[in-house]
């Protein structure tokens, strides 16, 4: 029995300890790892509490579907891409900015920041809108 307070304890502290850490995910020929980072303390809080379920799941299996659609997960395309980006109430992008050592013009990234329609926004996680948020996508 302890080992599965322990299991649990492990499950419910660790998402704190790094913001979020979406789940790797396979396809054909490679694999996507995503995690976010907020980029203040109002926007950690709505990320690892009401909107969390957003940045563990829907963001990463979007970026996953639309990559692995696109054929992008192949090894020319490895390496670890940084893109801020900034959603509105609609779930569309009004804004996004590249990390150090990430090519603006690689397919990957043009390929994320023209998604014309990001994972619509329930109630729970409204307060995305208009907080930027660092995620780091790494295609192996």
């Amino acid at each position: 029995m302890k080992f599965v307070r322990y299991i649990i304890a492990v499950l419910v502290i660790f998402p704190f300890l790094d913001l979020a850490y979406g789940d790797e995910v396979r396809a054909s020929s490679g694999s996507i790892n995503t995690s976010v980072s907020a980029t203040d303390q109002e926007s950690f809080i709505c990320a690892s509490g009401s909107a969390r379920h957003y940045f563990l799941s829907a963001m990463p299996q979007l970026f996953a579907s639309k990559l692995a659609e696109l054929g992008l997960l192949r090894s020319e395309n490895s390496g670890v891409y940084r893109i801020a980006l900034v959603i509105d109430e609609n779930s569309q992008l009004i804004g996004y900015d590249v990390g150090d050592n990430t090519n603006e013009n690689s397919r990957v990234v043009q390929e994320i920041i023209s998604i014309d329609q990001f994972p619509k926004l329930d109630d729970s996680a409204k307060c995305v809108v208009g907080k930027v948020f660092l995620y780091e996508i790494t295609l192996d």
